[in-house]
């Protein structure tokens, strides 16, 4: 149990296949190059200029993937707000 709930109302644990685990494709520095000229360097969700954060919309821990699709370009804090929203904080 975390925090003090029941099993049932406990938060799930968040499952990291983050790149610093090794998780990254070998083409990772070509795929970051593209989001990053198809974004324009612009936030996808804000649309503040000089975004230079590239985040998957369905993290890998939940199913996605590397594809070009997959991929978007963020701020750094709309970067972190989606990250802590899909991690259920």
């Amino acid at each position: 149990m975390r925090e003090g709930k029941c099993a049932a109302h406990a938060r799930k644990a968040w499952i990291s296949t983050s790149p610093r685990n090794g998780s990254r494709p070998p083409n990772w520095r070509t795929l970051r190059k593209l989001v990053i000229a198809r974004d324009r360097h612009l936030c996808r969700a804000c649309g503040r200029i000089g975004a230079d954060q590239v985040d998957h919309i369905v993290p890998v821990a939940r199913g996605g993937g590397w594809e070009l699709a997959n991929l978007q370009l963020l701020c750094a804090f709309c970067h972190q707000v989606k990250t802590r929203l899909d991690r259920g904080f």
